[in-house]
């Protein structure tokens, strides 16, 4: 009965941390360009309503988290399917346009004052959306190519539990992560409006 690692990166093609960088680059100029584009006007969402309009520091991480809890949920479910590596692959390059469109509605809104903005709001939140997309999409695609070898290539029923329990528990961890994240991103807000006040 043949068996099947999934805890070794280098058998899983597209899974280094080079090629999730190359998707959330060019997913971020995507969402540069898209905002620049008369489509930007017909969007509903805008960064207003991310960035200053709540106010509140407890907003903001509620906000945070909804939104990586949302990316995570995606990615678990790419992971619990033999074909969800397009998704998951989807979902680095959303969370590249989503930052790219953020920071370009950002310097558009607030002219001189966007660096701040940035630094302290929008860096902190993408810098954790970003990590969480990572950590769960890398987590996804492995779930992922497993069960395509379990259905596509051969029997390995001996370790489908294990597995299944470990990558529950990774993405358990992964939403706690998320949850520190916010809280780190809503400190960073905190201080933004801390300085926009003096």
């Amino acid at each position: 009965m043949r068996s099947i690692s999934i805890s070794n990166d280098k058998s899983i093609k597209g899974t280094s941390l080079s090629v999730y960088i190359l998707v959330i680059i060019a997913g971020i100029i995507i969402g540069a360009i898209v905002h620049n584009t008369p489509f930007y006007d017909n969007l509903p969402i805008k960064a207003n309503v991310f960035f200053m309009q709540n106010c509140s520091v407890i907003a903001e991480v509620r906000e945070t988290f909804v939104c990586m809890l949302i990316f995570a949920a995606a990615a678990f479910l790419a992971g619990s399917s033999a074909i969800g590596q397009p998704l998951a692959y989807f979902l680095l390059l959303f969370s590249g346009i989503y930052t790219g469109y953020i920071t370009a509605s950002v310097y558009q809104m607030y002219g001189k004052n966007a660096f701040f903005i940035i630094l302290t709001a929008v860096i902190p939140r993408s810098a954790a959306l970003i990590t969480v997309v990572i950590l769960s999409v890398k987590e996804a695609l492995r779930s992922s190519f497993y069960l395509f070898e379990f259905y596509f290539h051969g029997d390995v029923r001996e370790n489908k539990r294990i597995t299944l329990k470990l990558f529950c528990v990774r993405f358990l961890v992964i939403i706690l992560l998320s949850l520190i994240f916010s809280a780190i991103a809503g400190a960073f807000f905190y201080l933004q409006l801390k300085a926009f006040r003096l």
